[in-house]
């Protein structure tokens, strides 16, 4: 009976942590670009970013795949550039804790869509200007188009229904065992 009960208050504490959490949402939102054509480069990865103002970017998992004239090239990013500045106007601005911004970046110009989700191209700003990434002594690749989704992670309240639905379920399993143990 008492390791039930510990188990029990400790799934009811998770799950009001689970609730309580943050007072700023956060989501993962998946991107998935190409460049010109989806054999000749890609764009893929993750990152969340909070619904706070101004936005705060954070977890930059981002794998970049180009075409060099000695072959394919892949580069990581891990850092978002200036969120507060960037973010509102409708440009990510990513790059590596190993470079300087300007030298080793991606610029991913934004068009929000109604659901949620975001078109990734040109933005026409008094100047035409593409999504590009550049890599410091390697070369610049414009013309990036694809879109920055909202991954399908559950929320920290749909975590605590579910761990409150387990609980439930197994407490009744304990309680039906107990009865047939009893009769």
């Amino acid at each position: 009976m008492a390791d039930w009960k510990c188990v029990r208050v400790f799934s009811l504490v998770v799950a009001l942590l689970c609730l309580l959490g943050s007072s700023a949402r956060a989501s993962i939102y998946q991107i998935d670009a190409t460049y010109n054509s989806p054999s000749l480069g890609s764009i893929s990865g993750t990152f969340t970013m909070d619904d706070g103002t101004p936005a705060t970017i954070s977890n930059v998992d981002i794998n970049v795949s180009l075409p060099t004239l000695s072959g394919p090239f892949s580069f990581h990013f891990d850092v978002v550039i200036n969120p507060a500045v960037t973010w509102p106007t409708g440009l990510l601005w990513f790059g590596n804790h190993a470079y300087g911004a300007g030298d080793t970046h991606i610029f991913l110009f934004l068009s929000p869509l109604n659901d949620g989700s975001y078109l990734i191209g040109q933005k026409q700003s008094g100047q035409f200007n593409q999504s590009e990434v550049s890599v410091i002594h390697v070369n610049n690749w414009q013309g990036f188009t694809g879109t920055i989704r909202i991954a399908a992670v559950p929320e920290p309240s749909t975590w605590a229904m579910m761990i409150l639905g387990f609980e439930g379920v197994g407490f009744l399993a304990y309680r039906r065992r107990n009865q047939a143990a009893v009769a």
